[in-house]
């Protein structure tokens, strides 16, 4: 059979439905496909919107413009940068006022201020007027300023004319550069100084500057200096007529209307100096070298102030700075030798006492500063010409009289010590050391009564004086009122200083009085709290030998003088203690030994004597003990050893 092809007939009705549904779906198709492109057209309108904002974004903003340039405008421009120019000038006077530091970065921003004012008024205009007058305000600022801040003083150390001319320079310029530039921000306020306000800024610039002109004129140092000047002229009149309150009265006024006018503070100093103000007077005179610093009367007088205030480090750089540039003066050099003589340094003060009176012959302190260093020196009679020579030209300083009487002191001159040391008393002197010093004198003339009466003074004066007390057992020890001794020595230790020499001196005075036991006790604490001390371990020495404890006094002995090989008083101590123990050659090389390093210890000449005697040795003894005799011996030594030396140059001489 062949193939059939089947024919539908268009009007079969069982036909109907599929091609409806074919129709459909072909709709829908078309549909979805409509909307696919019209979201791709959206997406597209999209990305080119984006692209669109891009661009705008990256396309630079057009600049303001400024405004236009006008006599007005840059005339308003002008009258800002003045008012910027003397608010900073006022601003950088007072700055300076307050501080001494370098002012010089303040300048620099003060002077681009006004420059900035100018260009900020002119609306950001770059027109070459607005950049001159912005240099022209920046240089009012640095000249006004200047003038204000150091006109009246000078300028400050700091100050480099090159580097001072160089940063003006540079303000200046900067001032100049600022509207030139015509910065953006300040085109933005181009309406600040529109027409409509132009007019209430210029009233009230106007009256600005009237102000700032007036407080100017006020500050300014011709007329600061000339209302000052008339109050130290008044202040100085009250001063030389002795009127102290009125002098200070006028002296502030002088401060209040210019507090860094260097001569009100000088007179300031001086009137706090006469009124014994002292640390005020200081605090003056170092503001008067402040604003003055080539002042030599402010450096002088507060090197001297200084150095009575025992401040020595803070007065020398003062003295040596006055002498440096005046080497003609002979009170600086004077009181740089007191700062010298302070600092012990004996050699440069004695340099400088010479140097003053070689320039000035009447200079009578000089000449007993020297005095005093030659005493220091042990030139006792170099230091007595120059202390006569003070009083001689008319010296009534009771401190002067004092000093010579220590001169005489020294060479054991007390008739002379006793007749200056009553001067200084006579001359209104109350001071417990000048009482101190006669004290002694009076003893070195064995007038016992009137030294006891002037030492008991000195230490009822000045009762926490350990060297009063010291002193006075000493004294009452030569007279052999040891038990007066024992207390005043006990009243020193009492005050606590913890001094070793103090409780060796009670020891001493034990010994004095016998009391071997106690005087033994205070040396074996000694030993222990100051151990290895060559005087100590003599003075056991001592103490063991006439406790007749001779092991113990020769180790102590030789202790002694293993510590101290020039020390007389051990050797003189090994020599009785090997005497004892019958070893008289021994004895006698260390005897000879002591007499040699202290020919003036008696006790030394005693055992020197008692080995000659034993030896054979006649006429050496009796030299010796002759030579004892006549150095006299201690209270102790003379009940003890005294009795000996008298029997055996009786035997030796056959009396």
């Amino acid at each position: 059979m062949g193939d059939r092809v089947e024919t539908q007939d268009e009007n079969d009705p069982s036909l109907a439905p599929e091609e409806e549904w074919l129709d459909d779906e072909e709709d829908q198709l078309e549909e979805e496909a409509w909307e696919e492109d019209e979201d791709a057209d959206e997406d597209a309108d999209e990305d080119d919107d984006e692209a669109a904002s891009e661009r705008v974004a990256s396309e630079p903003e057009p600049l303001p413009e400024p405004p236009p340039y006008t006599a007005a405008r840059l005339i308003l421009s002008l009258l800002y940068g003045a008012i910027a120019a003397l608010g900073g000038a006022l601003l950088w006077d007072v700055a300076t006022e307050k501080s001494t530091n370098d002012m010089r970065l303040l300048a620099l921003v003060l002077g681009l201020v006004s420059g900035a004012i100018v260009s900020l008024i002119g609306g950001g205009n770059s027109a070459l007027p607005y950049g001159l007058a912005g240099g022209l305000c920046a240089a009012l600022t640095i000249g006004l300023g200047s003038y204000l801040a150091y006109g009246d003083v000078g300028w400050p150390q700091y100050s480099q004319p090159w580097v001072d001319a160089i940063l003006a320079a540079m303000i200046v310029l900067g001032g100049y550069a600022l509207p030139r530039s015509g910065p953006i921000a300040f085109r933005r306020w181009k309406g600040l100084a529109s027409e409509k306000n132009a007019r209430l800024l210029t009233i009230i610039g106007a009256i600005v500057v009237v102000s700032l002109l007036g407080v100017v004129i006020y500050r300014s140092p011709l007329l600061t200096s000339w209302l000052s000047n008339r109050h130290i002229q008044a202040a100085q009149a009250a001063y030389d007529t002795g009127d102290m309150a009125l002098a200070r009265e006028q002296v502030e006024q002088a401060l209040a209307r210019n507090a860094r006018f260097a001569p009100a503070h000088l007179l300031s100093g001086k009137v706090f100096e006469a009124q014994r103000e002292l640390e005020s007077a200081a605090a003056a005179y170092r503001e008067a070298t402040t604003y003055a610093p080539d002042s030599v009367e402010a450096h002088l007088r507060l090197g001297k102030l200084l150095l009575e205030n025992q401040d020595t480090g803070g007065a020398r750089p003062h003295l040596e700075w006055v002498v440096e540039l005046r080497p003609e003066d002979a009170e600086a050099h004077y009181l740089l030798g007191k700062a010298a003589f302070a600092m012990s340094e004996l050699d440069e003060a004695q340099a400088q006492y010479a140097k003053a009176v070689e320039l000035d012959p009447q200079h009578a302190p000089a000449y007993a500063g020297l005095g005093v260093v030659y005493m220091y020196t042990n030139q006792p009679d170099q230091a007595i010409a120059s202390l006569e020579k003070a009083i001689s030209l008319g010296v009534d300083d009771p401190e002067t009289y004092v000093l010579v009487g220590v001169a005489y002191l020294r060479a054991e001159q007390f008739q002379e010590a006793v007749q200056v040391l009553e001067k200084a008393l006579a001359l209104g002197d109350e001071e417990a050391e000048t009482y101190y010093l006669l004290g002694f004198a009076y003893a070195g003339l064995e007038m016992n009564d009137q030294a006891e009466d002037m030492l008991v003074r000195a230490a009822t004066l000045k009762p926490d004086m350990v060297r009063y007390h010291v002193g006075l057992s000493y004294f009452y020890r030569t007279v052999e009122q040891l038990s007066r001794a024992l207390d005043e020595i006990q009243v020193a230790i009492d005050m606590g200083t913890g001094d070793p020499s103090l409780r060796q001196f009670l020891a001493e005075t034990y010994l004095e009085a016998g009391e071997l036991e106690k005087a033994l006790a205070e040396y074996l604490s000694l030993d222990n709290q100051v151990p290895n001390r060559p005087s100590i371990k003599s003075g056991l020495a001592y103490t063991y030998f006439f406790l007749q404890r001779l092991e113990e006094a020769e180790a102590a002995a030789t202790q002694a003088i293993e510590l101290d090989a020039n020390l007389a008083q051990g050797y003189k101590n090994l020599a009785l203690t090997l005497h004892a123990q019958g070893r008289v050659e021994e004895a006698l090389e260390e005897a000879r030994t002591a007499v040699e390093l202290a020919p003036d210890i008696p006790l030394s000449q005693y055992i020197l004597g008692v080995c000659y005697k034993d030896l054979g040795h006649k006429e050496e003894a009796i030299a010796a003990f002759e030579d004892a005799l006549a150095l006299g011996f201690t209270n102790f030594e003379r009940k003890t050893i005294m009795p000996k030396v008298q029997t055996f140059l009786a035997e030796l001489k056959g009396e």
